[in-house]
């Protein structure tokens, strides 16, 4: 039974990095990185030809979209010029906000990892529309409203066209966890950490199941005999 120890370890340990690798390529993801605090409420209201703009934003990952949380009035549509600076250059889209509540609005407009860029909103509405945001809380960007700061960030999204599974972003994580670290940490110490455990882990369960395997039990009471 002992020799038999290291197929039976190998067996766990391939099933359970299968079903890791399963779940990794199943999970589809859209949001390439998220700006500021999931939206707590209202943090701008614009009038007709108002502005809000949030910046700098630096980006940690590429995107072809921008998401945020409108408001405007039940039944109505609000036309939104939004804008990304970059530069000296920008992009730019007008979308629709629909009323009811708070609603998702999805801007065409992309950002490429390792710019630095703002993102704005202008209203083109008859009505007031308010963006979704929470308390100020990254430090080196600010929300401008009509050129003035204002203490909140905007709520923002930067999504991809398409959907990327978890598992083709194991290498982008990677990168990304070794920049906030020392600076002799380098995603090929991280791969190689990675595998190290990988195959540690069942070197380890081996010999301990091998261990166990081959000691005798350990006699329980009274396996001594009377005197």
């Amino acid at each position: 039974m002992p020799e038999r120890a290291p197929l039976v370890v190998a067996a766990i340990c391939a099933a359970a990095l299968g079903a890791i690798v399963a779940t990794a390529a199943a999970d589809d993801r859209r949001v390439a990185f998220a700006f500021g605090v999931p939206h707590t409420g209202m943090v701008a209201t614009l009038a007709r030809g108002d502005e809000a703009c949030q910046r700098p934003i630096d980006v940690p990952a590429s995107a072809d979209r921008v998401r945020f949380t409108a408001a405007v009035s039940e039944g109505t549509a609000a036309p939104l010029r939004v804008w990304v600076q970059r530069g000296e250059g920008a992009a730019s889209a007008t979308v629709l906000a629909r009323g009811g509540g708070g609603a998702a609005v999805e801007a065409p407009v992309g950002v490429r990892e390792g710019e630095r860029v703002a993102v704005c909103v202008e209203s083109q509405a008859r009505g007031t529309v308010g963006l979704y945001g929470g308390p100020f809380q990254v430090a080196e960007s600010a929300l401008y409203v009509e050129g003035r700061p204002v203490p909140a960030d905007l709520s923002l999204e930067f999504v991809r066209a398409e959907s990327r599974s978890a598992l083709s972003l194991v290498p982008a994580m990677l990168e990304r966890a070794a920049l906030f670290n020392a600076s002799w940490v380098a995603p090929w110490l991280l791969w190689g950490l990675a595998a190290a455990f990988a195959i540690a882990v069942p070197a380890l369960l081996t010999r301990a199941l091998r261990g166990a395997l081959r000691d005798p039990d350990p006699p329980g009471p009274g396996a001594g005999g009377r005197r």
